[in-house]
Order: structure tokens, then C-alpha cells, then sequence
């Protein structure tokens, strides 16, 4: 599929996901396979993606964050903070790996620059 899209046929790649989808599913090619439907414009099927793959490991900041970009992106801005506050609150059980320093930075950003307005909500 990687090979497919790289050769820009993005339509055989996504078709091949999806068909890929029916037998094998692990967070992160849910999170391939999430932007894919994002980048078809089927954000329904995208967020049901990101969803599963985050309820999947739910300890993993990576995906999540991803999750929470994907929000924004589609003007979830609302959801996209809710997320973001939890995410960011969660506990690191692990510093073995920098992402989750990394990504509550990002996070802690995020949320001060949100309008007030989606603070109040």
C-alpha cells in the first residue's frame, strides 16, 4: 500500500488498506488506515478508526495525540480540547521513551492557546 501511494496511486493504496482492515488490525495501522479515510474525506470512518485504535492501548500517548491533531484538523475543536486536558493529565507510568514528555509539552501548549470560549464549554 506505502508502495502504491508513494507511486501516487492513492486509490489502489487505500483500496488495499481497507481490504487489509478485514483481516489484521493493531493501533497503529488503524492510525494508517484512520488517516486514509481522512485523506478520502471519510471522517466518520476516520474518527471510528482513531477510536478503536486508541481504546486499543490507551497507556500510548502516540496515537492518541494523533487523535487529538485529526480533531483539530476537522474542526472538532471542542472534542479536541477535551481530549487534549485528559491526555495531558494522564499519568506517564514510563519514561523509557521521551514521547509522552514530548507530547504533554505539545498538549500544554495546545491547550493555552485554545480560545476561551471552548475552556468554558
Amino acid at each position: 500500500a506505502e508502495f502504491l501511494d508513494k507511486m501516487g496511486d492513492t486509490e489502489a493504496s487505500f483500496s488495499l488498506l481497507k481490504q487489509t482492515g478485514n483481516y489484521y488490525s493493531d493501533p497503529y495501522f488503524l492510525r494508517i488506515l484512520a488517516l486514509a479515510y481522512e485523506n478520502a474525506g471519510n471522517i466518520n470512518e476516520a474518527k471510528y478508526k482513531f477510536d478503536l485504535a486508541v481504546n486499543m492501548i490507551p497507556e500510548q500517548f502516540n496515537v492518541a495525540y494523533e487523535q487529538i491533531l485529526f480533531l483539530q484538523r476537522t474542526g472538532e475543536k471542542q472534542k479536541a480540547y477535551e481530549l487534549a486536558l485528559k491526555l495531558y493529565n494522564k499519568p506517564v507510568k514510563s519514561t523509557f521513551y521521551a514521547d509522552p514528555i514530548i507530547i504533554k509539552a505539545k498538549l500544554k501548549m495546545m491547550i493555552q492557546s485554545c480560545p476561551k470560549e471552548i475552556h468554558q464549554k
